[in-house]
This record gives structure tokens, sequence and C-alpha cells, in this order.
């Protein structure tokens, strides 16, 4: 039987078609209430300048942006190609406005006129703080050099079996900073794995030290 070769573009798109790319504005928003309430006020006391986070599948950019508004810098990857092409245009459908809590509207939010009514885009000032790159969860390197303060790895390790969870959590427990975190989806779990970190909440975990 013929294949394609490794590097044949038919294979990307082949990824893009399977990859599940559900996300929304502020979801589980627990983490993110985790995040201003515990991880921001210990991090100030640092003295650090930035505070690195991965979104390790950012899918059309809306836990991204999310963090953005909440951060002073982000990294972003996801393996879909299309969805981190969207993520980069940064425009969305009005619709999903009430997403997002209205006390960022004003400072976050550039609304549509005229032929662009019905859609609105995310200030320059938040896009600038934002890498997208393509990266596979399965690959043995995270994405850049970054040791990150903080992974969100959520909702996608409910798509892979137990080999490559426990492959993935190894892989994001090397890229976070001692004293860092590590969120997961509320539906996830890393029970029945052997793994370093320290369990602080429902699918929020910390890795020792700082």
């Amino acid at each position: 039987m013929a294949s394609l070769p490794k590097d044949d573009p038919e294979w990307q798109e082949f990824t893009n078609l399977l990859t599940t790319n559900k996300t929304d504005f502020f979801r589980e928003a627990k983490h993110f209430e985790f995040m201003v309430q515990t991880i921001l006020p210990q991090w100030l006391k640092t003295n650090a300048q930035t505070f690195n986070v991965w979104s390790a599948a950012s899918s059309t950019g809306e836990e991204a942006y999310t963090l953005a508004m909440l951060l002073d810098r982000h990294l972003a990857t996801d393996i879909d190609t299309e969805v981190v092409a969207t993520a980069k245009n940064s425009v969305y459908a009005i619709a999903k406005k009430p997403e997002i809590p209205v006390e960022f509207h004003s400072t976050c939010l550039d609304f549509g006129k005229g032929d662009a009514r019905g859609w609105f885009r995310m200030k320059p000032h938040l896009r600038e703080k934002i890498q997208f790159r393509q990266h596979n969860l399965i690959e043995s390197t995270a994405p850049g050099e970054a040791v990150f303060d903080l992974v969100l790895c959520r909702n996608v390790l409910i798509y892979f079996n137990p080999e490559n969870i426990d492959f993935v959590q190894k892989k994001i427990f090397r890229t976070v900073k001692p004293g860092g975190y590590f969120f997961i989806g509320h539906s996830e779990s890393l029970q029945g794995f052997k793994h370093q970190w320290n369990p602080l909440g429902p699918s929020i975990f910390g890795k020792p030290g700082a």
C-alpha cells in the first residue's frame, strides 16, 4: 500500500480535520479565579519582570486572549494550523461577546462598524503580548526555550490514550518552573499516573520548590 511522505501537506489537512476545537472565553472560570486570587499575588512578591504562560491547546485563541486580559505576557500553541490562523487574526463573532465580562469590553475589544458590524477584534496591546505557534504535544520538545510559570493543558488529555497522557504531563512538568502551576480540564484527572505534581485543587497542580 502506498503512503504519503511525512512532509506532504495532506497530513496537516488530515490533522486539522481530526482536531477538536471547542473553546470559549473565560471557560472554566474557577481556574482564572485561582490565578488572580492565588498565583498572581504570590508572583508579585518575587519581583519578576515577566509571567510566562503556555496555553498548550489554544485552539482559536479564546483561552489565550482570556489570559492576556489578566496577565502581562502569554505564549499559546496549537497543532491545528487553521485555528492558529484564526487566533492570530483575533476576530470573533459578536455572539461570543457575552462570554467576556463587561469590565473588559472597553479596554480590550474593538467592535466592528459598517461591513465589519457583528464582529469584534482584540485590541493591539493584547495581540502583541501573545505568540501563536503550531506545536504537537506529543513532540519531545516544548515550544521555544522558555520555562513557564503556568501551563494550561485543558480539555485535551481526554482525547489521549494513557501512554500519551503520561508523556504529556511529564513533558509539561519539565517546562514548568519550580513553584509553577499546571491546569487541566475539570473533566480530566491524573489519577492512576505516577507524577511529581502537588494537587492544589480540582484540576490544579503545583510543581514543588520555589
